[in-house]
């Protein structure tokens, strides 16, 4: 993987920062709009295809919009082929059962075994 520069850096910051805080919902990204009132028309999922750039509803994978208990936060998953990446965002704390899920939390490693004719993908020359 190539080197970014600091203006490709800063744009997949706006990108992520602009997934998480849509995680929250058309409503929120309304209220964090840049100087503008955000197009609330058609409600979540429309926002994040918007704001996101995205090609259309068959880019976002999945989301949940409200916590579903303890440990089943909101989300977004989408494929951004702009960025050439599959954003997975995870929304922070928002309600009484995510705070309950904040404190039963602890930290566990992450396995994941790749299955056995998955191989990775050759780098692609980019000009």
């Amino acid at each position: 993987v190539g080197a970014q520069s600091a203006e490709e850096g800063a744009e997949r910051i706006l990108l992520l920062t602009q997934a998480v805080l849509l995680t929250y919902g058309a409503l929120h990204m309304a209220l964090v709009a840049d100087g503008e009132a955000a197009d609330m028309t058609g409600g979540n999922d429309a926002a994040v295809i918007k704001y996101l750039g995205l090609s259309g509803p068959e880019d976002l994978l999945a989301a949940r919009w409200d916590s579903q208990g303890p440990h089943a936060p909101g989300f977004i998953l989408v494929a951004h082929h702009r960025s050439r990446s599959v954003i997975l965002a995870i929304r922070g704390t928002f309600s009484l059962m995510d705070t309950l899920t904040d404190l039963r939390c602890a930290n566990a490693p992450l396995r994941f075994r790749p299955p056995p004719d998955c191989r990775p993908r050759e780098e692609e020359e980019v000009a």
